[in-house]
């Protein structure tokens, strides 16, 4: 029974094989058809979405991140600062005053200048330690010279002979003022001690005279 039914099968495979070699499969020719493909060739791409031309798809989105805002800080406008004015401090001036110059006295030394007084009657005339000396209304005090009449007597004889200059006044000053008159001439400067209630020292033209009256 199985040497039938495999007689059967090899009939069955030999039947289609000699009508395609004798009868070229009905189409007339002597050549057979050729045979079928074993498969069909895969389906082509899908075609890339979007418009244009052709390309490759994009790629997918990345994930979006927003931007990080810096923290508020507030902002504070400082205004310039203005240079502070300085202040010059006002130039004061000073008139140096005169430094007194000591009036010698009974006692053989000097002492600090007296303050004269003067009466209430405005005659012009100071009362200045028991003696009476002019003065004018613009004068200022000298230190150096307390009688304008020997100041005067002292000017008019004065010369650059110290020698007759000192002659001269001693025999004016002792006429005009009377008593004991004293003169000292040079022709340059010179210190003295002298006790006495009258005196004057002029210079003129180089010539230094020293005139007192001897205290009684």
């Amino acid at each position: 029974m199985m040497r039938f039914l495999s007689s059967i099968l090899v009939l069955a495979t030999a039947i289609p094989m000699s009508q395609a070699f004798f009868f070229g499969g009905g189409s007339g020719a002597a050549c057979g058809c050729p045979a079928p493909p074993a498969c069909a060739p895969p389906p082509p791409p899908s075609a890339p979405i979007g418009c244009g031309g052709g390309g490759y798809a994009p790629p997918p989105p990345q994930p979006y991140f927003p931007p990080v805002q810096p923290a508020y800080q507030p902002q504070y406008a400082q205004a310039p600062s203005q240079p502070i004015p300085l202040q010059q401090a006002p130039i004061q001036s000073y008139n140096p005053q005169p430094i007194p110059q000591p009036i010698p006295r009974a006692g053989g030394a000097y002492a600090s200048p007296v303050k004269r007084q003067t009466n209430e009657e405005n005659t012009g005339v100071d009362q200045s330690e028991g003696y009476r000396v002019k003065r004018d209304d613009e004068a200022v005090f000298d230190p150096k010279c307390n009688s304008e009449d020997l100041k005067s007597i002292i000017i008019q004889h004065i010369s650059a002979n110290t020698a007759t200059s000192k002659r001269n006044i001693q025999s004016a000053a002792a006429d005009a003022i009377g008593g004991r008159i004293d003169v000292i001439c040079s022709r340059g400067t010179f210190s003295y001690i002298v006790n006495t209630e009258l005196y004057c020292e002029t210079e003129h033209e180089g010539t230094t005279c020293f005139a007192f009256k001897q205290s009684s």
